[in-house]
């Protein structure tokens, strides 16, 4: 876990708070040149998130709809959702 992590659940935890969702929508994964860098970024969010709350749901992506953007899309989010349940996460 992240040191931010570690001193922000505590912080939570202090003042009585329940985070129910941590939204993770930074990055593109249906951008043509960059969706495998942010599906990696995306990726190594998932579990931080999860730390804060129950859901760390994810972006879609970002680009006007295209077919290959939705073939991107699809890839990357089936790739987080099987990272995340081989991190225990789902």
């Amino acid at each position: 876990m992240r040191p931010i992590s570690t001193k922000l659940r505590g912080a939570l935890n202090a003042a009585g708070v329940e985070l129910l969702s941590v939204l993770i929508e930074t990055g593109d994964v249906t951008d043509p040149d960059h969706h495998e860098r942010d599906r990696d970024w995306i990726g190594g969010w998932i579990d931080t998130g999860r730390s804060w709350a129950p859901d760390a749901p994810v972006s879609r992506g970002k680009t006007p709809y295209s077919e290959a953007g939705m073939a991107r899309s699809k890839a990357a989010l089936r790739e987080l959702a099987k990272e995340a349940r081989r991190k225990a996460c789902a």
